[in-house]
C-alpha cells in the first residue's frame, strides 16, 4: 500500500501518515510528494498509471520518488490581501504591491512555497506562467489549478501549442491552499518526461 501526501514542509499530514503507517498490520509506504495541490495530484496519477507494471513495492516507490523530482508547480496570485491577512507579508508591503499592481509568482520548490518572480500586471503574470509551461515542454502531464479565476479560459488559451501526452487537467483549488492565495489565483503543475 502507498500513501502519497502533501509536502511535509507545508503540513503535518505526512508525519501523521508515517506514525499511522507504523501502527498498521500491512506495510504502508508513505511518500512525501514535496508538492501541493495538483503537483501532488500528478504524482497520484502517475501511481495509478504505473501500479500494474510494478514488480514490487520497493521499486514502485523508487519510481514514484524519481517522478516526484520531475513535477513542478507554479502559481500567480491576483491579490496580496490573503497573504497580508495570513501574516505572510506586512500591511505596507501589501498596500504598495497593490498600488503598483504587483502579481507575485510562487513556486513549490523542495516542498516549500517560495517567491519565484514578481510581475507588474495580471496579463504579464499569466503570460509568464504560460511561458514557464512552454519552456518546460514537451510534457507528460499538465494541470491548471484555479481559485474562481474569471480569466481562467484566457489563460488556458495561452497554453495552445504546448506538447503534452495527456489531456490538460483543469481543477479547482482546494479551500486550504485557496484561503492562503485568494480568489483569482491561477496555477500550473506539470510533469516533465
Amino acid at each position: 500500500m502507498v500513501c502519497i501526501n502533501i509536502s511535509g514542509e507545508l503540513s503535518g499530514t505526512y508525519r501523521s501518515a508515517v506514525l499511522g503507517a507504523a501502527e498498521c498490520v500491512d506495510h504502508v509506504s508513505v511518500i512525501d510528494s514535496r508538492n501541493a495541490t495538483m503537483g501532488q495530484g500528478l504524482l497520484v496519477l502517475e501511481a495509478l498509471a504505473t501500479r500494474d507494471q510494478a514488480t514490487d513495492l520497493e521499486s514502485f516507490v523508487e519510481h514514484l520518488e524519481t517522478v516526484r523530482e520531475k513535477i513542478f508547480t507554479f502559481g500567480t496570485l491576483n491579490t496580496l490581501e490573503n497573504l497580508r491577512r495570513g501574516g505572510r507579508i506586512g500591511a505596507a508591503q501589501a498596500f504598495f504591491g497593490s498600488l503598483l499592481s504587483i502579481k507575485p509568482i510562487v513556486e513549490v520548490r523542495h516542498g516549500h512555497v517560495e517567491g519565484e518572480s514578481k510581475q507588474r500586471t495580471r496579463s504579464r503574470s499569466l503570460n509568464y506562467l504560460a511561458d514557464k509551461v512552454k519552456d518546460a515542454g514537451p510534457l507528460a502531464r499538465l494541470a491548471v489549478i484555479h481559485a474562481l479565476a474569471d480569466d481562467l479560459m484566457d489563460f488556458v488559451q495561452l497554453l495552445d501549442g504546448v506538447e503534452v501526452d495527456e489531456e490538460i487537467i483543469i481543477s479547482s483549488m482546494g479551500p486550504v491552499i485557496g484561503a492562503h492565495t485568494g480568489v483569482g489565483t491561477i496555477g500550473v503543475a506539470f510533469q516533465k518526461h
